[in-house]
């Protein structure tokens, strides 16, 4: 239901910037970009060096804001054709190139398409948990290494040591030969509509290595 909500508000021109903005209060995308801006010139790199793929991208929302902030290349992946198009209207000409492909069963020849490009950013902003997990691994192993890693987890996620929690069904963010963590960030994802605060942790960090496949 929840998933054909979204995909029916990206048809309308506006309406998802609409309910994210003005309805649910969504600073997720403001946040998270500051973030990773912030970290990227802490570490003496430059803004307009990266080349960022954003799975999970949606209309656009978080392309606006870094692209505001200075960066200049942008590859939105998404599963939903309906998001692509909104992209395509809300943001024209603010992506490089736009996927709408399933990163879990990914083609080869897509695959190696963006492997050329040499991503040294991935960004996943309010994606998780819908990506499934091999799908999120085959996005960072795109990444070269010590490229960027950023995104965003619900904190009861984050926090939850169980079979479900975040660290068990990615296990790499917890190896430092894989991944090195560099900061966290507390914030408020935005509101439900009931005015209750959805928590969440920005997590920022560098590759080290590609992930394995079990």
């Amino acid at each position: 239901m929840l998933k054909y909500f979204w995909t029916t508000t990206y048809q309308h021109p506006g309406l998802y910037e609409y309910v994210c903005y003005q309805h649910l209060a969504y600073q997720a995308p403001r946040v998270l970009s500051a973030f990773l801006i912030e970290q990227v010139v802490k570490a003496q790199e430059a803004v307009a060096k990266l080349k960022i793929l954003e799975i999970g991208a949606g209309s656009g929302l978080t392309a606006r804001v870094l692209s505001a902030l200075g960066v200049t290349s942008i590859t939105g992946i998404d599963l939903c054709p309906e998001a692509a198009k909104a992209a395509q209207r809300e943001a024209p000409n603010l992506y490089s190139d736009y996927h709408v492909t399933d990163f879990a069963q990914i083609k080869p020849a897509i695959y190696q398409e963006l492997k050329n490009k040499d991503f040294n950013c991935l960004v996943c902003c309010s994606a998780l948990p819908a990506i499934p997990v091999s799908a999120f691994a085959n996005a960072i192993n795109l990444i070269r290494f010590n490229g960027w890693l950023v995104f965003n987890v619900k904190k009861d996620i984050w926090d939850d040591n169980s079979a479900t929690g975040f660290a068990q069904l990615h296990p790499w963010v917890v190896d430092n030969n894989v991944f090195e963590q560099r900061a966290q960030l507390f914030s408020i994802r935005r509101y439900t509509t009931f005015k209750q605060p959805v928590e969440e942790i920005i997590v920022i960090g560098t590759k080290k290595n590609d992930i394995i496949p079990n």
